[in-house]
């Protein structure tokens, strides 16, 4: 794939701490694997991630991706601010690793059954 059509697939990723009727809006599998559907997450922790978003993509120019894997979003902002120390092409294959790994645990989901 081209360096562009990498950061469409990771732009198609929701944002991390994005308000959560845009996330089930543009996918409803990322809702649940980001634990909106019991969020308890402070509204302070929400605006952090939303300001690192917003820096990341700054710098970058594309979003920031993590294989959440059940962690509060709490877990994740030091994990981002870490991330931001990267260069560009670090960050780029760092995204699309998370990308594989947020699909392999996906199809462990479905039993290894594909949904395509």
């Amino acid at each position: 794939m081209s360096e562009a059509e990498q950061i469409a697939v990771i732009n198609a990723h929701p944002r991390i701490g994005e308000q959560p009727e845009r996330v089930k809006v543009q996918s409803a599998q990322a809702f649940r694997e980001q634990g909106y559907e019991r969020d308890t997450t402070p509204p302070d922790v929400f605006l952090r991630l939303a300001n690192l978003n917003e820096e990341y993509e700054q710098k970058f120019g594309f979003r920031f991706v993590i294989f959440v894997n059940r962690r509060p979003k709490e877990a994740l902002i030091p994990v981002l601010e870490a991330r931001l120390r990267s260069t560009r092409d670090e960050e780029r294959r760092t995204a699309l690793r998370e990308i594989l790994a947020i699909a392999e645990d996906r199809l462990k989901q479905e039993g290894g059954r594909w949904k395509g």
